[in-house]
């Protein structure tokens, strides 16, 4: 497949007094935005795009992408603008590039100019978490960008006169945003806006009335695997939807998207999966209150930068121990942020059922009591010493067939919604379809079944020591409390190991230990809900 390396190649020679400027030359204005200018380009400075190549060459520096996706292919894209005629004699002034930790900023926009036209062309997030942190922040607030970006937009404007406006991933909402909060008499100066797979506007923050008034000039352009530009997509009736060759998010890379001559190359549609991640998404920031994003946000990102990392590559050379960190702050310290998060993968897989059966008013009330919980867990206990080992499989074989019969239904009245859509519901068919064979699978093949409930058990084991932990951080004025779910927290711990190793012949002492663990567990916490109950009736 050809792309935008292949057209500067093509149409290198070609000036846009012969060939006007178009969408495609959007995408190459925009991917090379991100090019690290830096130490060669100031504010003031007016330089060619050839000059800007030719003195970071001079000085040795590399030409490099500043975003997460930087490739050999950026490079090459680079040197080729450098050669041609119809990029690199283009000039390129107002150059700004702001990075503030303290304000949660990262801004940065050029305006390119040539006799026929003059682009206004705002970068991307780039590799740095406060430029991830900006983008996720547009669920609760309008970011800082946003307002740089309209009196960017307006100063050009004054400047220049009538401008093409762009900018691909936060770019591209920054173009919209930047061009949709201009005075009516302002904006007729824009003659046309593209957002390259760009976020759209949370209507709780930004009112689509306002994004209305530039719709009739908006190109918005997409992969087939389009997930960060679906998210609150306020849906363009000019969508162009083009085919990439790389695969899932890497898609989102400009030099991917496909080009047949002097057009984008056409996709039938949107990839199922992109669909299903952008609608869950959507619908999981539509199920958490406006007061309770901000946290879970910040939770997130801080929880990154105390890793002493500024950007993503950083984080992720760092291996494990930042995930750890990471999982700690988001889901172990804060019960709220815990909550926030627990929707995200309900609302991904399940159209948000989970937060349905929840919201049963006696269910909601039997989870928040701790005396309900108790008295279930002993019970559970009991039962998990009592139960034959024979029985213990069939138990097992009878729940994942149940979770697969629940799946396969769910997937059918997807498919009768859609009208039998096969393409548009393809992952809850492969979903289902992986069900059906991990189930056979786990009744054919001998000791899969002990394997798999062993990760199971022992991840759910994990968790409850997660969970002790958190309910011992509630207790630290109690001191005696606090020991005990320590303990147990150390119990459900080690635990968890011992069974995700341990050979099928411990399976009895594996259902002795979970009942043991089970009961006492189950009977701490009765026995710390009644103390609560009776020190409450005495300051009454």
């Amino acid at each position: 497949m050809e792309h935008i390396n292949q057209y500067v190649k093509w149409r290198g020679d070609i000036g846009f007094e012969t060939s006007p400027f178009n969408e495609i030359d959007n995408l190459v204005l925009c991917q090379f935005s991100y090019l690290d200018m830096k130490e060669v380009l100031s504010e003031k400075d007016d330089k060619s795009i050839k000059e800007i190549i030719r003195d970071l060459k001079d000085r040795g520096l590399p030409l490099r992408k500043k975003a997460a996706d930087d490739s050999a292919r950026y490079t090459d894209f680079i040197e080729r603008l450098e050669k041609s005629k119809r990029f690199g004699d283009l000039r390129v002034t107002d150059f700004e590039d702001i990075y503030d930790t303290d304000k949660q900023l990262q801004f940065s926009a050029i305006t390119v100019t040539e006799e026929n036209f003059c682009a206004v062309v705002f970068r991307g997030t780039d590799d740095t978490i406060v430029g991830w942190k900006e983008d996720f922040m547009i669920c609760f607030t309008e970011p800082k960008a946003q307002k740089y970006a309209a009196y960017y937009l307006a100063k050009a404007i004054r400047n220049h006169g009538d401008v093409y406006v762009m900018g691909h991933s936060k770019g591209g909402n920054l173009a919209i945003y930047a061009a949709a909060v201009l005075n009516d008499a302002v904006r007729t100066h824009v003659k046309h806006i593209y957002c390259d797979d760009g976020p759209g506007f949370c209507e709780e923050v930004l009112s689509n009335d306002l994004i209305s008034k530039v719709s009739d000039i908006t190109t918005k352009i997409v992969p087939t695997f389009s997930v960060i530009g679906g998210v609150f997509d306020p849906g363009f009736k000019d969508t162009i939807i083009v085919e990439s060759d790389r695969q899932l998010l890497d898609q989102h890379e400009l030099c991917s998207w496909g080009i047949d001559g002097m057009s984008l190359k056409l996709a039938k549609g949107y990839d199922p999966l992109s669909v299903q991640i952008k609608e869950g998404f959507n619908a999981w920031v539509k199920s958490v209150d406006m007061d309770k994003r901000k946290p879970f946000v910040d939770a997130l990102f801080d929880s990154m930068s105390e890793t002493g990392c500024v950007t993503i590559e950083e984080l992720s050379q760092k291996g494990p121990q930042v995930l750890r960190h990471v999982f700690s702050r988001v889901i172990v310290e804060d019960g709220d942020v815990r909550k926030t998060a627990a929707k995200l993968p309900d609302n991904l897989l399940f159209d948000g059922a989970g937060e349905k059966v929840k919201q049963n008013p006696t269910l909601k009330q039997a989870v928040k009591s701790e005396l309900f919980k108790g008295i279930l867990t002993t019970v559970l206990g009991i039962v998990a010493i009592l139960i034959p080992e024979d029985l213990i499989f069939v138990a097992a074989v009878a729940g994942m067939a149940a979770v697969t019969v629940a799946e396969n239904i769910y997937c059918i009245v997807r498919l009768k919604r859609c009208y039998w859509n096969i393409r548009h519901e393809a992952v809850h068919l492969a979903l289902s379809t992986a069900l059906i064979a991990f189930t056979v699978l786990t009744i054919l093949k001998d000791g899969a079944l002990f394997v798999i409930a062993s990760a199971l058990f022992g991840l759910l084991f994990l968790g409850f020591c997660a969970n002790d932990i958190t309910r011992a951080r509630c207790y630290r004025k109690h001191k005696v409390i606090m020991s005990l779910l320590i303990a147990m927290a150390a119990f459900w711990g080690i635990s968890g190991v011992f069974i995700m190793v341990a050979p099928e012949y411990t399976l009895r002492w594996y259902m002795v230990i979970v009942g043991i663990l089970a009961i006492t567990d189950g009977l701490m916490r009765v026995g710390i809900e009644l103390v609560s109950r009776l020190r409450k009736r005495k300051r009454a």
